[in-house]
This record gives structure tokens, C-alpha cells and sequence, in this order.
């Protein structure tokens, strides 16, 4: 009978201490859900980012080597180590008070050259119109001989006009050669003057070429 009791009571010791473990449970469930909190917030696109933190030399992807093809003292600098740079920029500048010297050099050479050609063929023209003269003097000599010839035939004039027709005559006839191998000198003197023109232009853009040399700007956009 006693051991049925003190079992009873261990019974009722056991369901207690678990009913009343549910209750405390439930209790501490429910205070730390009344202090969880929320925060509500619209979906957006952001970017996400990543950083890296490390030691070494940083290099170039792509290294281009700016210079110039003319040689000559700096006047201005107008980038330095580290500067950026866009495409294009002028970066330095050459000084061009020697090469500016040359391109005018050269110019006036062209014009040279070109007065040169004018001259010549002014003197084409000039020998042109010498022979047409002579070529006239040759007919003129040439009629005023056969005429005096059967006069001449006829003792109707002196020996002496008949000798001073021919002299004419043969004077024209030297005259009309000289005057063709000027012609003929002056035709040569164009045909020469004509390169020399185009030689004296291309010596003047090579010197404005040079000039532009002497402005150094960058290929490409980058850092110096």
C-alpha cells in the first residue's frame, strides 16, 4: 500500500514538473518572438562590388612610345609623369623658329622657280616672233633677188644692187637660222623650268611636314 502511494506521488511530482516546463517554454517562446523586428524595403538593382587589397608594381596593358621625327630644343611641356592625356592633345612643342625659317625658304623658292618658267616661256613667245620676222625677211629677200636677177640679165641695173640683193638675202637666211635655234633654246628652257617647279613644291611640303613634326601630340588617350 505505501509503495503504491509513493508511486502515485512520484507520478503526480513528474506530470507536474512537465506542465509546468510547457507553460515556462511557451512563456520564453513568446517574449523573444514579441522582440524580433523587421524592416521592409523595395527590391532594387544594385551593384555589387569587390574589393582587393594586395602589394606590386602595376604595368601597362598596352605601352606606345611618343616621339618625334625631327630633332630640336623644347619650348613647352605640356604633360609630365603620371599626367592623362586625351587622343590628339599636344603634349610638347618643339621649337620651330628654324624649321618656320626653312618652309618660308622653300617657298620662296617655288616662286623663283615659277618666275623662272614665266621668263622662259616669255622668251619662247619672244623667239616664236623672231622667226615669223626673219621667216618674212627670208620671202621679202628672197622676191627682191629673183626680181633683180633678169634685170640683172638685161644690164638694166649695176652689178652692185644685184650684189647687195643677194648679201640681203643671205642675211635673212642666217637670221631665220639663228632665230629658229633661239627658238628651239627656249623651248628647252620651259621643258626644264616645268620640274624644277614640281621639285621645289615637294621641298616645300617636306619642310611643312617638318614643321608639323614640331608639335608632338599624344596617339592614343592613357597616362603618361
Amino acid at each position: 500500500m505505501a509503495n503504491k502511494r509513493k508511486k502515485y506521488l512520484i507520478g503526480m511530482v513528474i506530470i507536474i514538473l512537465i506542465f509546468a516546463g510547457g507553460i515556462l517554454l511557451r512563456q520564453l517562446s513568446g517574449q523573444n518572438g514579441s522582440n524580433q523586428k523587421f524592416r521592409l524595403a523595395k527590391v532594387e538593382r544594385g551593384e555589387v562590388s569587390l574589393v582587393v587589397t594586395a602589394t606590386g608594381t602595376i604595368n601597362p596593358v598596352i605601352n606606345v612610345l611618343v616621339g618625334s621625327q625631327v630633332s630640336g630644343t623644347i619650348k613647352a611641356l605640356s604633360a609630365d609623369f603620371n599626367s592623362r592625356v586625351k587622343e590628339g592633345q599636344i603634349i610638347a612643342q618643339i621649337d620651330p623658329a628654324l624649321f618656320e625659317a626653312q618652309v618660308d625658304q622653300a617657298r620662296a623658292n617655288v616662286l623663283n622657280a615659277q618666275a623662272s618658267l614665266l621668263n622662259a616661256q616669255s622668251n619662247l613667245q619672244s623667239a616664236q616672233a623672231n622667226v615669223a620676222k626673219s621667216q618674212v625677211a627670208v620671202v621679202d629677200t628672197k622676191r627682191t633677188l629673183e626680181r633683180n636677177r633678169p634685170l640683172m640679165e638685161r644690164n638694166v641695173i649695176a652689178q652692185a644692187t644685184m650684189d647687195t640683193a643677194q648679201t640681203n638675202y643671205d642675211s635673212a637666211v642666217a637670221q631665220e637660222e639663228a632665230a629658229k635655234a633661239q627658238l628651239e633654246s627656249a623651248k628647252s628652257q620651259v621643258e626644264s623650268a616645268k620640274p624644277q617647279i614640281e621639285q621645289t613644291k615637294a621641298a616645300l611640303k617636306l619642310e611643312e611636314t617638318n614643321l608639323r613634326y614640331t608639335t608632338i601630340r599624344s596617339p592614343v588617350r592613357g597616362t603618361v
